[in-house]
């Protein structure tokens, strides 16, 4: 069975603090990192192109929208965090 892996250069944004959520003081972030994930066949076969490089429909359906406090708090902050990819290309 052929495993399918896509490096992904992804970007992380959103409002978090430091502390509990019901007296938290939040300010806005963003950090740039790296992951490889496994894709199916399916994803293959409709979103990476021939040179391995995933196309913009596929970076859309692998973003992340997380809406809740990001320090696994009770939520009471309001905080959100989104998850975009920049940009990903098909690890051989």
């Amino acid at each position: 069975m052929t495993v399918y892996k896509v490096k992904l250069e992804k970007r992380q944004s959103g409002t978090t603090h430091d502390g509990y959520c019901s007296d938290a003081e939040t300010y806005e972030y963003t950090r740039d990192f790296t992951e490889v994930i496994e894709v199916s066949r399916e994803f293959y076969l409709n979103y990476i192109l021939d040179d391995g490089t995933v196309t913009e429909e596929g970076l859309d359906k692998l973003k992340v929208r997380f809406y809740g406090c990001d320090t696994g708090g009770s939520g009471y902050c309001g905080c959100k965090t989104h998850i975009v990819c920049l940009s990903g290309k098909l690890e051989e």
